[in-house]
């Protein structure tokens, strides 16, 4: 009764559980990189790094304002991109993983079971 009773909660509820910790963690991991934020703010300036324009108009300051506020986006650009990068595989990583921890969580019950006989069998003598 006991071992029918574990097999109908660990392929209903425990199965169901098992799914949403997986989608969660794959979920965390994707927004622990913060991908669709650094998509969204891929050309700004790194670390809103950027200099204003004085009054006036003098072209070398003018072209070294823009120089530089070209290097701090070109700089953000770079970083995000290998960060958006790394955070996309590191999602399918954990996405592989979690697929990982599905199917150990489907086959764990036999296993065991086929353990058991395996040690069983074993313990005869030969």
């Amino acid at each position: 009764m006991i071992l029918v009773t574990f097999f109908i909660w660990h392929y209903t509820l425990g199965l169901s559980y098992a799914l949403v910790c997986s989608v969660d963690f794959v979920k965390g991991v994707f927004n622990y990189f913060s991908v669709f934020y650094l998509l969204r703010t891929l050309f700004s300036p790194w670390h809103s790094i950027a200099e204003r324009y004085g009054r006036g108009f003098a072209l070398g300051e003018y072209l070294m304002v823009l120089l530089g506020n070209l290097v701090s986006r070109v700089l953000g650009v770079i970083v995000r991109a290998c960060v958006i990068v790394f955070g996309v595989i590191a999602t399918a990583c954990a996405a592989m993983g979690a697929a990982g921890f599905l199917l150990f969580w489907l086959l764990m019950p036999f296993a065991v079971a086929g353990f058991f006989i395996a040690g069983l069998i074993l313990l005869i003598p030969a």
